[in-house]
């Protein structure tokens, strides 16, 4: 069995990678220009090939969200719009809940602010089936006016 001091541990440890900074790749270096672009949280990305483009950050309603209520919707509905604006005037366009947080009604409200194209809505629900799921999409549909 090979046995290794500390020492020649380190000694070896520091010879490798001095030796990989030589080695640099073109690889390493575009991966670092990528890493190292500013990115903003108002910056639209597309989603796939739908033609949708979202904030980069979704505005989200669900912090400990259960039972119909989150740490956002027990804050009231005029905190909630507050929220909602802020983001909005910092480009946050897409908007986050789900039934189980109980903002649909919320986003409800911001909705009469804002025209219903400049937001890009995502919500969820608990249902297991497609049937469960297109009653639920009704309501949210009828929810969200």
């Amino acid at each position: 069995m090979y046995t290794i001091d500390r020492r020649a541990f380190i000694r070896q440890a520091l010879a490798g990678a001095g030796a990989l900074t030589l080695l640099r790749s073109p690889l390493l270096d575009a991966a670092e220009a990528v890493t190292k672009k500013a990115f903003s949280a108002a910056d639209r990305v597309s989603l796939g090939r739908t033609g949708i483009t979202a904030s980069r950050l979704a505005i989200g309603s669900g912090t400990h969200g259960v039972e119909k209520a989150s740490n956002q919707t027990r804050m009231g509905l005029p905190k909630f719009l507050e929220i909602v604006r802020h983001a909005r005037e910092r480009g946050v366009n897409f908007w986050d809940m789900a039934d189980q947080y109980g903002s649909h009604p919320f986003f409800a409200a911001a909705l009469k602010e804002v025209p219903r194209s400049e937001v890009v809505i995502l919500t969820k629900s608990t249902s297991r089936d497609a049937a469960g799921m297109e009653k639920d999409i009704e309501r949210f549909l009828t929810e969200l006016g």
